[in-house]
């Protein structure tokens, strides 16, 4: 007869079982007692619940296993509780295979015999698979985005709002003198702007950044190494989904052989200009200044033959002296547009050598005073300074004589010229100083250059050409000397011009 006690142990057991709890009481000790009874219906019941129990531990068990990943684990025998345990180790087992495969990035698997959750695992496949493919095409875009902007000729920069520098091409860190990326990377883009150009910038970029404005800018750049060049820089603002400024994209492009050729196109067309107005002056001269004095030798040549040959010799002292002075004025004129000529064709080149300066102002006072005389003009010489100076001879007499010739044209009778000579550093000033009419502060600037016709009778009616000064002014420059005026009008004028002294 079963005892109550065992009866209530296997009520516990089925208890367990339906809770799906693992029984805690020892089934072996059970099946011994089991063992012992009668045959009888208790008995099979008995044993009945004792190969139930038994067959949810090694279920449980088996289970267990496969929960840790051990798809491995040998199944129970002749046991129906785990025949779907084992279709699942199957699908597990396949399952891991695939995902195995997925995370390598074969993403042509199909996931079956899991029921819903295939269908869940295989939405979730094609998810990666459409992923993988957008992140493709990003690379590809990618790939060909960089290779534009690497092969690009001019240099790109992307920098924050606050100037600080996230982006640059290969071609600004060459623009620029530097090794790699990551030197500019980080840096504020002031830092690669001359500082000189720092408020234009700043100002521009302020702009742009407002949308008030667009189109490219000129700045003077600073390499690495501290060297300088022109940069023209395209600026635009970059803006985030919401049209909000993000960021700043620099296109730059290396400016400074263009500027280079535009100041060489620029010099070329000065040069022509200056050609052009030689051409147009030298014309000019041969045409009218050159023509009238002839004109004049050949009418009071014809007055005094006239003379002779009537018998009036009291009237020929005059006339030979107009004669005289027509024919030194022409003479001077052609001296000067002969040496203007050789010089402008470049048949005349400085020989210099070492001067006294006393010696050079006496000659030309002496070719000068008839000249001085015949106006009753005083002509002085102050000599501050007598130190050797290094320059042509022939070029410094002519420019004396222009000079000291234009004083004396300029100056009333009764008037007086001064020629001094002043030490300054490196150099001997010359200064030639009359009392004379002067000359209006509007043509002061135009004394010395070829295009202008400024052009003013003496004090005596004498005609000029203005090609003396301008004579005068290209000699000084062989000389590496300068020359310029002042003057006022009815005060008279001062001419000054320097010539280096000599180290010889």
């Amino acid at each position: 007869m079963t005892s109550i006690n065992l009866k209530k142990q296997f009520t516990e057991i089925i208890t367990d079982i339906t809770n799906g709890t693992q029984p805690t009481l020892s089934l072996a000790d059970l099946a011994f007692e089991v063992n012992a009874l009668n045959e009888g219906k208790d008995k099979e019941l008995y044993t009945a619940i004792l190969k139930l129990a038994n067959k949810k531990i090694e279920s449980d068990e088996y289970v267990s296993e496969l929960s840790k990943g051990n798809f491995e684990v040998e199944a129970p025998q002749n046991n129906e509780w785990v025949t779907q345990f084992k279709n699942l180790q199957s699908n597990l087992n396949s399952l891991a295979f695939q995902i195995q495969r997925i995370s390598e990035g074969d993403l042509y698997q199909r996931v079956n015999n899991l029921g819903d959750m295939s269908y869940s695992i295989n939405k979730l496949i094609f998810k990666l698979q459409e992923k993988k493919q957008i992140e493709k095409a990003l690379k590809n875009s990618e790939r060909k985005f960089k290779t534009i902007l690497e092969t690009s000729p001019d240099g790109i920069a992307i920098t924050d709002l606050e100037g600080k520098v996230q982006y640059v091409t290969s071609k600004i860190v060459s623009m620029w003198g530097y090794e790699s990326e990551n030197e500019i990377v980080g840096k504020n883009v002031l830092n690669l702007v001359d500082q000189s150009f720092h408020e234009k910038s700043t100002l521009f970029v302020s702009e742009v950044i407002k949308g008030n404005l667009n189109g490219a800018v000129e700045y003077l750049m600073v390499r690495k190494d501290g060297s300088q060049f022109f940069s023209e820089v395209n600026t635009n603002v970059l803006n985030d989904e919401n049209n909000t400024p993000v960021g700043v994209l620099y296109i730059e492009r290396d400016v400074t052989q263009r500027k280079e050729i535009e100041e060489l196109i620029s010099d070329q067309i000065k040069e022509l200009s200056n050609l052009n107005a030689t051409k147009d002056k030298f014309f000019r001269i041969i045409a009218h200044d050159l023509k009238n004095p002839f004109n004049s030798l050949m009418g009071l040549s014809k007055a005094l033959v006239d003379k002779i040959n009537n018998g009036v010799f009291d009237e020929i002292q005059p006339l030979a002296q107009s004669v005289n002075q027509s024919a030194t004025q022409t003479y001077k004129l052609l001296e000067n547009l002969l040496d203007w000529s050789r010089l402008k064709t470049g048949k005349l080149s400085p020989n210099p050598q070492v001067i006294i300066p006393s010696e050079v102002i006496d000659e030309v006072l002496r070719h000068c005073d008839c000249m001085a005389k015949d106006k009753n003009i005083k002509l002085q010489s102050q000599i501050d300074n007598d130190d050797a100076i290094w320059a042509d001879k022939n070029m410094l007499l002519t420019i004396l004589r222009n000079l000291i010739s234009n004083a004396i044209k300029f100056t009333n009778s009764g008037g007086h010229v001064k020629v001094l000579t002043h030490k300054i550093p490196n150099n001997i000033q010359f200064e030639i100083i009359d009392n004379g009419i002067g000359i209006h502060h509007n043509h002061i600037n135009k004394l010395f250059k070829i295009d202008n016709s400024l052009s003013t009778i003496g004090t005596n009616n004498e005609n000029g050409t203005g090609l003396g000064l301008i004579l005068c002014k290209e000699f000084v420059d062989k000389n590496n000397g300068k020359i310029w005026a002042e003057s006022y009008l009815g005060e008279g004028s001062e001419f000054k011009f320097t010539v280096p002294l000599s180290d010889r």
